[in-house]
């Protein structure tokens, strides 16, 4: 009898097992949830208001990996999260070497979260969007870009931030990835539901002077970009 009685609670510790799994993943979100509300809100508004936002969110995620140390998301979102740092509007940056310590803070848990999830394309551009707004234009940068596309030429976001990163570093690139960012550019064009995406990156960085210049005439077929690009008095040399 106290064999059996002993067998019955050595069947339980699965059960109690998976219990612990189960709520620590959701704890691990539900802290997390406030960090992917504090992005949604700066994306949505393009800046960070108060330096604090920003430290709430960076604890919170800190929190989730602690609680749910596997799961990709964590890490990918503190990365995405340093990106925000430039943003943040009370409290700028103040040094070249300031700005490199927060990139290279939050390229390594995006480097953690691609070897946890190598075949997700965001955290790939991600990782290039953080090196984009370091001034990171290296090898690595252009390893990035590649599998960047090679995972996510069918994703929107993704090809958005390569077409951001290739128009803010036109001057520094080799032809190459000139060749690379014009490629980006077509491809979004060519589709209605990420041709509205290009037009407002280029708009928001006043690339239309360099976007006239560099595309060949028969991509220029798109109504806003002839009228923009005839607009122009005389097209950058």
């Amino acid at each position: 009898m106290n064999i059996l009685y002993k067998s019955r609670y050595l069947l339980l510790i699965p059960l109690i097992l998976l219990m612990a799994f189960v709520f620590s993943k959701a704890l691990a979100g539900y802290v997390a949830d406030s960090a992917f509300d504090y992005e949604r809100e700066w994306s949505a508004q393009g800046e960070v208001d108060a330096r604090q936002e920003w430290d709430d969110a960076i604890s919170s995620v800190r929190l989730a990996m602690k609680i749910d140390p596997f799961n990709p998301n964590y890490p990918e979102l503190l990365g995405r999260l340093h990106f925000w740092r430039f943003f943040v509007q009370d409290v700028p940056i103040e040094s070249f070497e300031e700005a490199q310590n927060i990139v290279n803070a939050g390229l390594e848990p995006l480097r953690r979260s691609i070897e946890m999830r190598p075949t997700w394309p965001m955290a790939w551009a991600s990782l290039l969007q953080l090196k984009s707004i370091g001034d990171q234009i290296d090898y690595e940068f252009e390893q990035v870009w590649d599998k960047s596309i090679e995972l996510g030429d069918w994703e929107a976001g993704v090809q958005t931030i390569l077409l951001e990163a290739g128009l803010i570093h036109w001057p520094r690139f080799n032809n190459v990835l000139k060749g690379k960012t014009i490629d980006i550019f077509v491809a979004m064009t060519s589709k209605p539901y990420s041709e509205l995406r290009a037009i407002r990156v280029v708009d928001r960085l006043g690339a239309w002077p360099l976007v006239c210049n560099v595309l060949v005439d028969p991509i220029l077929t798109v109504g806003r970009m002839r009228q923009a690009c005839a607009e122009l008095e005389r097209p950058v040399q």
